[in-house]
């Protein structure tokens, strides 16, 4: 009877349960794929909120970033980190804008249509939308190659009408002065002479050359060359 007894007691018996520690881990458990607070906020705590004094439009084409001990500006398109701190300013930030290459143009405003015509006279004449980059010295070269080419006067850019109708057709477009435009026609004179004379030096055969004095229409005596190539 007794080893019956104590087989009983064998077969009946339960592991005992310990308590749990009133010590708690600082170790967070992973429970299959989830992640952590620390993980899932690692991401959020790098980025940096626009304050107050980040007024420039710039800023909507970037992200502010810490990396590390340097705030870093993220461009939104490319992912390009650039300096960001107070005391860098936005000028370079700007000039990347203009130049990055996976940034699509998304107003309207800086797009021209532009037409393509059917051959033979059909009916499959397309439009479409294309980037558009207003330059001011483009602007300004042509400006001053039409005062050389009709002989226009200099004041002609400082008239009111002129300037509205410039105004017009090309709002950002800054009428330069006639000082300017002297100095931009001097330049293209500079240009085209370095050219003539690379031209000139390049050429095998003999050249002549042939000067003359004429009037033009502004009453002004202008001495010419002539030249031939044989």
């Amino acid at each position: 009877m007794a080893d019956e007894g104590e087989k009983n007691t064998t077969v009946n018996s339960f592991p005992s349960i310990s308590k749990p520690s009133t010590t708690s881990s600082s170790t967070p458990i992973s429970l299959g794929d989830d992640k952590s607070p620390n993980q899932t906020n690692a991401a959020d705590s790098m980025i940096l909120h626009l304050t107050t004094g980040h007024t420039s439009a710039t800023w909507t084409h970037f992200t502010r970033k810490r990396v590390g001990e340097e705030v870093k500006a993220e461009c939104n398109y490319c992912n390009k980190q650039l300096v960001g701190g107070p005391r860098a300013g936005t000028s370079h930030l700007t000039e990347h804008t203009k130049k990055c290459v996976k940034k699509k143009c998304l107003d309207i405003r800086q797009t021209r249509l532009f037409g393509t015509q059917a051959k033979g006279g059909g009916s499959n004449d397309t439009l479409s939308l294309a980037p558009y980059e207003f330059h001011q010295d483009h602007g300004r070269r042509d400006l001053a190659e039409m005062v050389i080419l009709h002989e226009y006067p200099l004041s002609m850019v400082e008239h009111y009408g002129f300037r509205k109708y410039s105004k017009t057709l090309q709002p950002g477009f800054k009428v330069p002065c006639r000082n300017t435009t002297k100095k931009d026609i001097l330049k293209r004179y500079e240009t085209e002479k370095k050219s003539i004379s690379a031209l000139l030096r390049e050429s095998n055969g003999r050249i002549a050359l042939t000067t003359d004095m004429w009037t033009s229409s502004n009453k002004k005596r202008i001495h010419g060359c002539h030249d031939t190539l044989y």
